[in-house]
């Protein structure tokens, strides 16, 4: 019988030192150790005064900041669309959020990590909304696009996987084969790294959920920087550039998901180190 996976957060727990404790979290780190003062969840309102001096904007250059989630709409009048999510985000650069849950927290850290690739990403998202929504509309249609789920898995549930360029094909060999010790082979070898990037997956390593797996994006480089903070800024840089093209991610991946194995990034949870 296999050993439960042991919790490094209780999922409802606010606990500002969550990043030390795998990691997973170290591309979060730098934004997270803003927090560590608070010793309950911050309020939204002090999320943005935390990230004032990083300039956050969304693709349409509105001032990004995150506001308390409105109740849901109720009226059969036409739909806004700056009233959903993601034309709201774009447009008016407000970012509906709920200032006592993990994944709405996690969110905002992965638009201080990632400034350049979450606008990018955002940026598809809203004109795939406003493409999906007929004029006049008084609800929404039954079913997203297939584009609209490509890129809502990246948001949810992506890892970007930089790696040298010479082993790009080795490495999404490997995913597609769905062998893991082959991709934790590079990584060892210093020849890929693996970065989470979707705030649900970030949400799942919170709460150690045994069966994390994240849709892998790979990005070739010439090199890999060896600090974190160079390496996702290299690889914002990188999946903006690939998100910009309006013929990648219009359909979801049908790779298989990576494990977010504790073995990618050479951990042994406590109380199983030897």
């Amino acid at each position: 019988m296999m050993s439960p996976v042991p919790v490094l957060v209780p999922p409802s727990a606010w606990d500002p030192w969550f990043f030390a404790k795998h990691p997973a979290f170290e591309a979060l780190a730098p934004v997270a150790s803003r927090f560590t003062r608070f010793t309950a969840w911050p309020a939204v309102d002090a999320w943005n005064d935390a990230l004032a001096d990083l300039g956050l904007a969304s693709a349409t250059g509105a001032a990004l900041r995150f506001v308390t989630q409105p109740p849901r709409r109720k009226t059969r009048e036409p739909i806004e669309p700056t009233t959903l999510y993601e034309v709201r985000i774009c447009e008016l650069g407000e970012v509906p959020s709920r200032g006592s849950q993990w994944h709405d927290f996690l969110n905002m850290l992965c638009w201080a990590t990632f400034p350049r690739a979450k606008r990018a990403l955002n940026a598809r998202q809203r004109r795939a909304v406003r493409a999906w929504l007929p004029p006049g509309a008084t609800r929404l249609p039954g079913a997203r696009t297939r584009e609209q789920d490509a890129l809502a898995i990246l948001d949810e549930g992506g890892a970007v996987v930089p790696c040298l360029a010479p082993c790009a094909r080795d490495l999404q060999s490997a995913i597609a084969c769905d062998d893991l010790d082959a991709v934790v082979a590079l990584v060892r070898a210093s020849r890929a790294r693996v970065i989470p990037f979707g705030h649900a997956s970030f949400e799942h390593l919170v709460a150690r959920h045994a069966t994390v797996r994240a849709l892998p994006i790979v990005l070739p480089m010439a090199e890999l920087p060896s600090a974190m903070c160079a390496l996702v800024d290299a690889a914002d840089r990188a999946l903006a550039a690939r998100l910009e093209d309006p013929y990648f991610l219009v359909v979801p991946s049908e790779d298989p998901a990576l494990p977010m194995s504790d073995a990618l990034f050479d951990f042994t949870p406590r109380g199983d180190r030897s």
